[in-house]
């Protein structure tokens, strides 16, 4: 059975386009800008353009900013492998730092106060602001975590509706959609 009433087609139309077309277009456009930041083919495309146009100074241009672009892509891979060793470094610096100043402000406070048990009371509001911290996480996590696909969903979305474009047999009038009572957005 097809849809013959032109307010129905209309709907379905609006409907494809925003559940199914947006989305899949967004999706796309990531997938794209994901491959040309892990590949040469953004390079090589220009290098094709260049070559086709004639264009011999352009092309040496792209060819330089490809083999710049290789560099900097094996001289980041490369960080990656000293970088665990430098954040467990840096880690274990910055406790060891938070710790002797907790450990100076108790000994500061004890003498202030002339009483020795002041010099543990900084480190156990570390240890009480921790905790908070932890459960404070445990809680938000779930919605977070509940919340966490609807917002790409959302993404892909507003990027599938800015960045790309829409088949024509599915494209709204935005006088029809306004007349029937729907909001018609992205390209017409």
């Amino acid at each position: 059975m097809t849809a013959t009433h032109e307010r129905t087609r209309t709907a379905v139309r609006w409907a494809i386009r925003n559940a199914v077309v947006y989305v899949a277009t967004g999706l796309w456009v990531v997938v794209r800008r994901v491959w040309e930041a892990h590949t040469q083919s953004r390079y090589e495309r220009m290098l094709r353009q260049a070559e086709l146009a004639g264009d011999m100074q352009r092309l040496i241009d792209w060819e330089q900013r490809a083999e710049r672009a290789r560099a900097m892509r094996h001289k980041r891979r490369m960080d990656w492998i000293a970088a665990p060793f430098a954040l467990a470094k840096a880690v274990a610096v910055a406790a060891m730092t938070i710790a002797g100043m907790l450990l100076a402000w108790g000994i500061t406070l004890a003498v202030g106060h002339r009483d020795l048990s002041w010099v543990l009371a900084p480190l156990h509001s570390a240890v009480d602001l921790i905790a908070w911290v932890v459960w404070l996480v445990t809680v938000l996590w779930l919605p977070l975590v509940l919340a966490a696909p609807w917002l790409a969903l959302a993404v892909l979305w507003q990027l599938g509706r800015t960045h790309g474009t829409v088949p024509t047999h599915l494209r709204g009038h935005h006088l029809d959609a306004a007349r029937y009572g729907l909001s018609c957005s992205g390209p017409s």
